[in-house]
């Protein structure tokens, strides 16, 4: 059994050469003008996707990246790149306060749409 933890949005996805690269150190996305003129200065050093990705594996979780296509897109637009996936896998054994527990589900998984 496993808990998953899956984020997808409507954008563009991510770039195809980058996609084996996502939560190495120090990658990060070449900023466009426009970006440049929304926060001068900011340019980031490409830590906090690696930060956050070692401490999920620390955890004992499986991370993945992928483009998708969209599930929860209008019926005209399913098949095609939708978006960014990130799916989280923990397996359930690996979690201490759920570890052995015989506790019921709450209920069934919902989208959460913002």
């Amino acid at each position: 059994m496993t808990i998953t933890v899956r984020i997808v949005d409507d954008g563009t996805g991510y770039p195809p050469q980058l996609i084996g690269r996502i939560g190495d150190p120090f990658v990060r996305k070449r900023r466009s003008e426009t970006e440049t003129r929304k926060r001068p200065g900011y340019e980031g050093m490409g830590l906090g996707l690696f930060i956050a990705k070692t401490l999920l594996e620390r955890s004992g979780a499986e991370l993945s990246f992928t483009n998708a296509t969209g599930p929860y897109a209008n019926p005209g637009r399913r098949g095609e790149r939708c978006g960014a996936l990130v799916e989280v896998v923990w397996p359930r054994k690996n979690l201490g306060s759920l570890a052995g527990s015989d506790s019921a589900p709450l209920g069934e998984n919902q989208v959460i749409q913002i």
